[in-house]
C-alpha cells in the first residue's frame, strides 16, 4: 500500500472507532434514561400509595367522628323524649 492509501484507511478506521464510540454512548445513556424513568415511576407509584394511605385513614377518623356526633345526637334526643315522658 501506498503511504496515501494506509492513510486514508487509518482514516477510515478512525471515523468507524469513533462511530462505535458514540453508538455505544448512546446506549448507555438510552439505558440511563430507561432506568431513571423506572426509579421515578417507582417512587411516583410508592407516593401515591402513602398518600393515599393517608386519605384512607383521615377519611375513616372523619366518619367515625360524623358517626359518634350521630349517636350523640340520638342520645340528646332520646334523654329530651324520656324528660318530656316523664314529666
Amino acid at each position: 500500500m501506498t503511504s496515501q492509501s494506509q492513510g486514508i484507511h487509518q482514516l477510515l478506521q478512525a471515523e468507524k472507532r469513533a462511530k462505535d464510540k458514540l453508538d455505544e454512548a448512546k446506549k448507555r445513556k438510552g439505558k440511563r434514561s430507561k432506568q431513571a424513568k423506572e426509579e421515578a415511576t417507582a417512587e411516583i407509584e410508592q407516593y401515591r400509595m402513602q398518600k393515599e394511605k393517608e386519605f384512607r385513614f383521615k377519611q375513616s377518623k372523619i366518619i367515625a367522628i360524623s358517626e359518634e356526633k350521630r349517636m350523640v345526637a340520638n342520645m340528646v334526643r332520646l334523654v329530651q323524649s324520656t324528660r318530656r315522658i316523664m314529666l
